[in-house]
């Protein structure tokens, strides 16, 4: 009872049985509908009011003893208990107030504004008091609040809100953007500020209709001036909002459309042009059609022709002119030409056989209706149908062209017998004009009086087939022979025109007509009058196989002839290039190390020989280091040459031809060699360690061919965006016209001196295995000039 006002107050307060609450909280409790709670110096729950029981959903019984914590949701428990410690801790008697979210038993979430205040009642036991209140409306406003102003602001259209007196109470972004205001400066500003007294008179009227709610039409639309100056055209819909002064505002939302205007018009000249084709249309008819499949304009002396006024049908709808069959027919390619699609049909109308074409009429790539294109081919499908017959007699030739093509690149593809075989057999079963093929290869058994030829089956369209080898005799009379006998011995295809009349004998008979074959072609396979193989061709085509057919069957034989050919030969290649390794590791590591030993052992003899005998061990000894030399030139030319993967890696050029040049010094004291410009001016070339064997080569061949006493070298490097060069110029004799064609042949020496003759052939296979360039011309020094020049890696990528 609180006798101070003389008014009986009301409160419950639950506490745990030694927690009585003072006279002063119960005074508190009573007075306050905010949820309450005393917490002791553990921050445990020791008294609860009813407020707090009723907005959490827990019993009172089930919070005293728990930790204050247990309250508070999951995620805001951290700062709760931050906030008592820091109270407690405080030297100010302030209260520490902030926000936390409760979640009941129930599953349902309370917000509260939490104030928290030390109670110093107990020496030993300081106690903190908390007052919630439940905001959970306020908090659900805010949010629908925010939830709305992020809708308005994000939204393209300006929005803007004026007051009674046409003054901006409100404007988002977009408006803002859109009349380049600042927002500060139209706030509380009259709408005169953004558009002319004439259409604000307007928007005022429209708003006034909407008020008392007699409006037709919300919107309007007017050119109006952005604060640069910039014209552009505005629509804008209006609604009405109540104000706090019971009063309306207006709210509008303005959408910028100059773009939209200027692409109607585009559509209306668009229209124009499309209307005076459709008026001057000939040789057949034309129809316009908006997005409701209304004719707006009709034409064309194919409307004359078939007795129709073509004013008639403008405003019609276009089911509506056509019987129900016709109506099925055309509809997709209509509502397919209102959706932006193009369609081509041909249909019959009056006894006519018409061509058709639906298609979009756009302008600024947005359809606003459809073209309809006829023309009258009455006349074109009689000639077709006359026609008929003779295009069924070229469809077939026409394929098998087709098919020579494809088998054509196919065989440009393969590489072995095999794969050509079946690319043949795999195009031609899947073509339209044939069923199966198969092809069989000429086989010699046996040997003198047991010699035979047979036919072996080697391929076909389905492996699955069982197909038998048979004899064949090529020097038989051809009136005795088989069809693929006749082929292979004549170089001719040979057709069984009807399978069922050819003889009986051997087993593509039955196997044809085992897959209903009519007729079968008998191809020969040959190379240089050669025979290969022979193909067979099945078809049910009836009358197959004419002249102009079998030319192309003929020509098909003779391109699988010649690949079948190349297949040996590169087979034949392969083997010689394994022979090839096999002799190079022969030379390489049986001839050239006896050569080192036998060299190493004559170094042994020097000083042990009589003088008597010391000439012949001088002899033996320079001719080893030539034979030593003359092994390895081999060994190099077989390398550059040999090689199938030859792999080339960047190498610098400068650097290169530095190293040979003071090689070249060391071995021909007698010679002068001169370096021009700067070798590090050559960025590497496309190369491998052989490069060393080309310079030294060049540098060795100006001295050893010159027939000065002291001769001159000179030595220069130069380079373009793709390529880098190297050049050798000498002062020796030079090399003729006549000769310089020869140069490079194997063998081929100048001017009778000794050496192995391979210096310079070796210099132009390592070069070409490069995919370089070599020459020769006469130098300004009277001698020769050799130029070497290499791909850069860049060129070479």
């Amino acid at each position: 009872m609180n006798e101070g006002d003389g008014r009986a107050l009301r409160y419950s307060w639950t506490a745990s049985g030694s927690d009585e609450p003072s006279e002063r909280f119960k005074m508190l409790v009573g007075t306050l509908e905010d949820a309450v709670f005393e917490l002791d110096g553990d921050d445990r729950l020791v008294a609860v009011n009813d407020a707090l029981v009723a907005q959490t959903g827990y019993e009172s019984s089930a919070l005293f003893g728990e930790d204050a914590s247990t309250l508070v949701a999951e995620q805001d428990e951290t700062a709760f208990v931050e906030s008592l410690a820091a109270l407690r801790s405080a030297s100010s008697d302030d209260p520490s107030t902030f926000d936390v979210r409760v979640d009941s038993p129930t599953g349902d979430r309370v917000h509260w504004s939490v104030q928290l205040a030390a109670v110093d009642e107990r020496e030993d036991d300081e106690r903190v008091v908390g007052v919630a209140r439940d905001v959970t409306a306020e908090r659900a406003r805010a949010e629908e609040r925010r939830k709305y102003e992020h809708i308005l602001e994000t939204v393209q259209d300006g929005v803007y809100v004026v007051d009674t007196n046409g003054r901006f109470t409100l404007v988002n972004d977009a408006f803002v953007d859109f009349f380049g205001y600042e927002r500060e400066t139209l706030l509380g500003e009259h709408v005169s500020t953004v558009v002319d007294d004439e259409i604000a008179e307007r928007a005022a009227d429209r708003a006034a209709a909407l008020e008392a709610d007699r409006a037709e039409d919300p919107l309007l639309e007017a050119d109006v001036e952005t604060a640069t100056g910039e014209a552009l055209t505005a629509v804008a819909s209006f609604g009405i909002l109540p104000g706090e002064d019971d009063r309306f505002h207006r709210v509008g939302v303005v959408r910028n459309v100059t773009e939209r205007r200027a692409r109607e018009r585009a559509l209306e000249e668009s229209e124009r042009r499309y209307r005076t084709l459709v008026e001057n249309f000939p040789e057949g008819a034309v129809g316009l059609f908006d997005e409701d499949f209304r004719f707006t304009a009709v034409g064309g002396e194919l409307m004359t022709e078939i007795g129709t006024n073509p004013a008639e049908r403008v405003g019609e709808y276009v089911f509506d002119l056509y019987p129900e069959d016709v109506v099925r027919e055309i509809r997709p390619y209509f509502e397919g030409a209102i959706a932006g699609e193009k369609h081509s049909f041909e249909i019959q109308y009056r006894g006519r056989d018409l061509l058709a074409h639906t298609l979009p009429v756009s302008g600024d790539d947005e359809v606003f209706g459809g073209m309809l294109v006829v023309q009258d081919i009455s006349e074109r499908r009689e000639r077709e149908r006359e026609l008929s017959e003779e295009r069924e007699r070229l469809a077939a030739v026409n394929n098998l062209h087709e098919v020579a093509l494809e088998v054509n690149r196919a065989l440009a593809r393969q590489r072995s017998r095999e794969q050509i075989e079946a690319a043949v057999c795999e195009h031609l079963g899947s073509s339209d004009s044939y069923t199966f093929a198969w092809v069989g290869s000429l086989e010699r058994e046996g040997v003198g009086a047991d010699e035979r030829t047979r036919v072996v089956p080697s391929s076909a369209t389905d492996e699955s087939m069982t197909l038998e080898a048979f004899d064949v005799d090529l020097d038989a009379p051809v009136e005795e022979m088989g069809p693929d006998e006749r082929a292979m011995a004549t170089g001719t295809v040979q057709v069984s025109s009807t399978v069922s009349a050819a003889p009986a004998d051997g087993f593509w008979r039955a196997h044809a007509e085992e897959m209903d074959v009519v007729a079968v072609a008998s191809v020969p396979v040959r190379f240089e009058d050669e025979p290969f193989a022979v193909l067979n061709v099945y078809t049910d085509r009836e009358d197959a196989f004419g002249e102009v057919e079998r030319g192309v069957l003929t020509q098909l034989g003779e391109i699988m002839g010649l690949a079948m050919a190349a297949a040996a030969r590169a087979e034949t290649v392969a083997w010689e290039r394994e022979r090839f390794e096999l002799l190079n590791r022969l030379i390489r590591h049986n001839l050239l190390n006896s050569l080192n030993v036998v060299g190493a052992r004559l170094e042994l003899l020097e000083g042990h020989v009589d003088e008597a005998v010391l000439g012949h061990l001088e002899t033996v000894q320079v001719r080893t280091r030539e034979m030593t030399r003359v092994v390895e030139t081999i060994r190099h030319v077989m390398q550059a040459i040999g090689d199938e993967n030859h792999e080339l890696e960047p190498v610098a050029l400068g650097s290169m031809v530095a190293e040979q040049v003071e090689r070249a010094r060391s071995s021909y004291p007698a010679a002068s060699f001169e370096v021009c410009g700067d070798l590090n001016e050559v960025g590497p070339v496309m190369a491998d360690e052989l490069l060393g064997e080309v310079l030294e080569n060049l540098l060795s061949n100006a001295v050893e061919h010159n027939d000065a006493d002291e001769p001159r070298v000179r030595v220069g490097v130069s380079s373009s965006d793709r390529a880098a060069s190297v050049w050798v110029a000498d002062d020796g004799p030079g090399v003729s016209a006549e000769m310089r064609e020869r140069l490079f042949e194997k063998g081929e020496r100048r001017f009778d001196s000794p050496g192995s003759g391979f210096g310079l052939y070796l210099v132009r296979e390592i070069v070409h295995a490069y995919d370089g360039v070599v020459e020769v011309e006469a130098s300004e020094m009277g001698g020769a000039r050799f130029e070497v020049t290499l791909p850069t890696p860049d060129d070479a990528t």
